[in-house]
């Protein structure tokens, strides 16, 4: 029998599919980065079966989890064309692709892409001070961001703004910050021939030992195994 969509993601662990399911519907960029780091979406290859048909078996599952985080999405009030433009070009590059690493990189750059566009759609819902002071947040997070001064720019007082941005977010103006900052950083430590203090430093942190502490506390991993981790992926 023909597995359903639904059943693809379900054969993950249930928990680790309402994990995933909750970040999309909240359009929690950063929680489901930390989530797919420590989920293992596709199963090893079993001994004895050929290589052509376990390629064929995790291309089909992968294009099944992406569809699942697809309706997710679309159940979260993101916009149905985006969400489509979205799978349609993954569907694509799967067909394409000749590891599991490959796989796996799509697979999880297409959720991630879905659930932002669930948090763009989340944001253009917040209200005009709120939108202000995530925008600045996005635009200066390497700088020093106090409370005090986003709420000169937005004229309101600091407690009602703080009060603004946890009710409207359910997160305070340091989780912003700091998910923000930990968000580049990643790219940086990935992307780019630079050291652990100087991607800290780059992102706003003064001491490298707060950043790895906020790291982990975020990702779940210290800087070093966040690199670690997705050098062994490449494999």
């Amino acid at each position: 029998m023909n597995e359903t969509v639904f059943q693809a993601l379900m054969r993950l662990e249930y928990a680790n599919y309402l994990r995933l399911k909750e970040c999309i519907q909240t359009g929690s960029v950063s929680e489901l980065e930390k989530a797919l780091d420590e989920i293992t979406l596709f199963p090893n290859e079993p001994e004895g079966l050929a290589a052509s048909v376990y390629m064929r078996s995790i291309k089909t599952r992968g294009i099944r989890i992406c569809t699942l985080a697809g309706y997710i999405a679309i159940e979260s009030n993101a916009p149905y064309h985006k969400v489509l433009n979205i799978s349609e070009k993954t569907v694509i590059q799967l067909e394409h692709a000749e590891s599991l690493a490959r796989v796996s990189d799509l697979v999880r750059k297409t959720i991630t892409d879905i659930t932002r566009v669930v948090e763009v759609e989340r944001m253009q819902s917040y209200s005009k001070p709120v939108r202000q002071v995530l925008a600045y947040i996005r635009e200066h997070y390497a700088e020093k961001i106090t409370l005090s001064l986003l709420a000169e720019r937005t004229e309101l007082s600091t407690f009602y703004l703080s009060t603004l941005i946890k009710k409207e977010t359910g997160l305070s103006l340091t989780d912003h910050i700091n998910m923000t900052r930990i968000e580049e950083s990643k790219r940086m430590l990935l992307d780019e021939n630079a050291s652990i203090i100087e991607v800290a430093d780059r992102v706003g942190f003064l001491y490298q030992n707060h950043f790895s502490t906020v790291f982990k506390k975020i990702t779940g991993m210290t800087p070093t195994e966040f690199i670690q981790s997705r050098d062994r992926s490449e494999y």
